[in-house]
This record gives C-alpha cells, structure tokens and sequence, in this order.
C-alpha cells in the first residue's frame, strides 16, 4: 500500500467517523431529548470518545503526510512509470 493510499483510508474513516458522531449527536434521537442527567452524561462520554478516535487518526494522517517540497533532486520513476518523491516516498 502506498502512502498515497493510506492517507486516502485515514481521510475516508476521519470522514466516516466524523459523520457518525454528529448523526450520534443528532436533536432527533430520544436519548438527547430527555431530561434525565445520566443518559446525557453518557451521551457526552460516548462523543468525547468519539472526537478522540477522530484526533488520533487526524495525528496519524499528520505523521504520515510530509512536510516535503519533492525537490527535482529527490523525484524518480518507478518500474511502472509513476513519478514519486524518494524523500517522503509521495506518489506525484
């Protein structure tokens, strides 16, 4: 798997999580509509726990998207033509 890929995956779950946490947070389900203290304590643990995962894999997609410029110095072509940076291994 390229890097390419991965941070093609890393962007597509960060999506997918982020979606399901604001459906989760949505006014129209019953456990945001009700008055009692611990059903909404819950419901804020499960979000907290929710944006963590999404910060974690945001950390991830940092670490493995460069700060790289791909100088001239540093492109090559692999074996089946594509041009990619040697630096940070970057499809270009």
């Amino acid at each position: 798997m390229t890097i390419k890929k991965t941070i093609q995956l890393l962007d597509y779950l960060i999506e997918k999580k982020t979606e399901r946490k604001s459906d989760f947070l949505n006014q129209k389900h019953s456990w945001n509509q009700t008055d009692e203290k611990i059903l909404k304590d819950a419901v804020s643990i499960v979000s907290r726990l929710m944006q963590d995962e999404i910060d974690s894999l945001e950390m991830v997609r940092k670490q493995l998207f460069p700060k790289c410029r791909h100088p001239k110095k540093f492109r090559d072509i692999d074996p089946e033509g594509k041009l990619y940076c040697v630096g940070c291994n970057l499809d270009l």
